[in-house]
């Protein structure tokens, strides 16, 4: 008879022994439950860029992963994806078979537990059949004598064999404890083997008591190297186990996104086969990039709980070419001929008043990439085209005088990338009627009758010339007949030539020539304008007419008066626009009614002739010119140009910089 002082100890053991059983019986299940949910992009393929394609494969999301929601970004920002399909990259599977001397023992099926793991292998190969022998690689490995490890099979895609040298694999006799932690070390290097693909999935499936004596590993060493390499490892435990050889097992097994399986049937490894077979498709989210050289991918899988992210740092991608511009028209060197019909035809009136342009785009590369726009460029006058058509534009000349410019067209693609073509020269030519010279129709030439005829009228002049000469003579000779006129007359002789011949002395107090306080410098014109005009007066006139103007500027687009420049104090000058047609403009900007204050160094359009206005200062005085003398100019009220058949009106096209500024 049991005594009544040990039935409660008994009762207490009988529970915690039904307590444990329990826990072992629930362990796979919540080893199962408890592996995370995982996404990885295994792969950016950049060999269509700026078409990119991201491949992705997951874990334990519970579902299918063709139906999972995917969202792609791209440095932050979510991106279109323009397709998305699952492809078949295939599996990578190592076995682990840890045959140390407790590996011939009974296992939970009776049979020894090396024969157990044989089933499982034998199993699958021919009766699931979950993995496909076109994608998914097998190896399998153990230790053998002298503590080296041994492959049972390399990696293959042929799981007949590899079934077969399971089929008549023998552990090694007397092995003892063998290294479990360098085991998983060995079994994550083969990994490594060039001919596999590395964007497959990585599993490992572990059989083994986890138990490790003799290692010089941790179990967390290994379990990071796992992880850094992305592989999944599923521990399959041989026989009952100690405490902590479960433990070791679940670890390794949650701690690297694997199943926990306690070997209990032949058909326990059936849900590790299925994960692993699922991972044999992965998806592909393509999309096409805008950013030249992107940072970073993230793809997010939306769950029913949670949500599971992964990220990978985008390629270095070399810059593809830029597109290849060819000036299909105008010709190099081409003349345009721009006609009016009158001498008169002010510039903006003369035919053409366009230049169709048209260019050949290419991509060296073969890949099309979109176009924001191109810019047409012809001296200084840029047009941008912004939409289809991009190879052509009709470039408006209307303001383009005599001479050569140069056309230049640059093409920006989507990815911010420009192409420039080779600068070609156009030469503008204004064409217009000359001048027609006055008729002259001469006597002979009119019809004549009477008195009016040529024959005639010489005797009529012959007759009045004679009159004219003897009511001369009359008057001299009645004139000198007077003391007091013929004395008026010696005097005006007498004064009129010593006036001739009398020289002249230049008064000491007259002011001598002065020197140039400021100065106009062509830096924009042609060729037959004054390269320099000094500033000497308080008021210097500007203008094409020299009977208005003292500074004669001799261009059809300049008025008759076109402005003038007044000294207002010491180095204080302002310049005043007199109501000219083209228009006064200091650094590119029109002179009011008020006039413009000039500084050294400003910039000055006179209509089309540009200027740099400087300032004489203390020791850059240029040289006094001794013939020079400001002529005097009669008095007159400022009017706009009073001729427009002889001004041609010009508007100032943001002219380009001739002084580097």
């Amino acid at each position: 008879m049991t005594k009544p002082h040990l039935l409660p100890s008994v009762v207490r053991f009988v529970v915690a022994l039904a307590g444990l059983l329990l826990l072992l019986a629930a362990a796979p299940l919540l080893a199962q439950d408890s592996a995370p949910a995982e996404l990885k992009i295994t792969d950016i393929v950049t060999d269509e860029f700026p078409d990119v394609s991201v491949l992705v494969y997951g874990r334990n999301l519970g579902q299918d992963l063709g139906s999972v929601p995917l969202t792609l970004t791209e440095d932050g920002r979510a991106q279109a994806v323009t397709s998305s399909e699952l492809v078949d990259v295939g599996t990578q599977t190592v076995l682990l078979l840890d045959a140390s001397t407790d590996i011939r023992k009974p296992g939970a099926t009776g049979a020894p537990r090396f024969q157990e793991v044989v089933d499982l292998v034998v199993r699958e190969v021919d009766n699931t059949k979950i993995l496909s022998p076109q994608t998914d690689w097998l190896a399998a490995y153990a230790p053998a004598a002298e503590e080296r490890i041994s492959a049972i099979k390399d990696w293959t895609t042929d799981h007949g064999f590899l079934r077969n040298n399971f089929y008549i694999y023998q552990p090694p006799e007397k092995i003892g404890e063998t290294p479990l932690f360098e085991l998983i070390y060995f079994g994550l290097d083969a990994f490594q083997d060039p001919q596999l693909d590395p964007k497959a999935q990585r599993s490992m499936i572990l059989f083994s008591d986890g138990i490790d004596n003799v290692s010089g590993l941790r179990i967390d060493d290994a379990i990071e190297r796992a992880n850094q390499m992305g592989v999944a490892i599923h521990t399959v435990l041989l026989g009952e186990g100690t405490r902590d050889g479960r433990a070791n097992m679940e670890r390794i097994a949650i701690m690297t996104g694997g199943q926990y399986i306690p070997l209990t049937a032949p058909e326990a490894l059936d849900p590790v086969w299925r994960s692993i077979g699922q991972g044999r498709q992965q998806r592909r989210l393509s999309y096409r990039t805008r950013t030249l050289q992107p940072k970073e991918i993230a793809v997010a899988a939306q769950l029913a709980q949670s949500t599971v992210t992964d990220r990978a740092a985008f390629p270095v991608v070399p810059p593809p070419p830029p597109i290849e511009i060819q000036i299909v028209q105008p010709a190099s060197e081409q003349e345009v001929v721009r006609s009016g019909e009158f001498y008169t035809t002010p510039l903006a009136a003369l035919t053409p008043a366009v230049l169709p342009i048209q260019v050949s785009l290419t991509w060296p590369d073969g890949r099309p990439r979109a176009l924001q726009r191109v810019e047409y460029t012809l001296g200084s006058d840029t047009r941008v085209v912004d939409a289809e058509p991009f190879d052509r534009i009709d470039f408006p000349i209307a303001a383009f005088g005599n001479g050569s410019y140069a056309l230049r067209v640059q093409a920006v693609d989507e990815l911010g990338i420009a192409g420039n073509s080779r600068p070609l020269s156009i030469k503008l030519v204004e064409n217009r009627p000359a001048q027609a010279a006055p008729v002259v129709v001469t006597l002979e030439e009119l019809p004549c009758e009477g008195l009016l005829c040529p024959q005639n009228m010489r005797w009529l002049t012959l007759a009045a010339l004679a009159l004219a000469l003897l009511a001369l003579f009359f008057a001299i000779f009645v004139l000198l007949r007077k003391p007091a006129v013929l004395t008026s007359v010696q005097q005006a002789v007498t004064g009129t030539i010593k006036a001739v011949t009398q020289p002249f002395t230049l008064d000491r107090r007259m002011k001598g020539p002065q020197a140039a306080k400021a100065r106009l410098v062509l830096v924009e014109g042609d060729g037959n304008l004054p390269q320099s005009v000094d500033i000497v007066g308080s008021n210097t006139r500007i203008g094409r007419d020299s009977s208005l103007s003292n500074v004669v500027l001799d261009d059809p687009r300049v008025s008759r008066y076109h402005c003038r420049i007044a000294e207002e104090g010491d180095d204080l000058f302002r310049i005043y626009d007199e109501g000219s047609t083209s228009g006064t403009y200091v650094n590119y900007k029109p002179v009011d009614i008020r006039g413009q204050a000039l500084q050294h160094g400003d910039q000055v359009h006179i209509g089309p002739i540009g200027m740099r206005f400087e300032i004489s200062r203390p020791g850059e005085q240029p040289p006094v010119d001794e013939s020079a003398t400001e002529p005097y100019m009669p008095q007159f009220d400022a009017l706009p140009d009073d001729d427009p058949f002889r001004t041609e009106p010009f508007r100032l096209q943001t002219p380009e910089r001739k002084d580097g500024q």
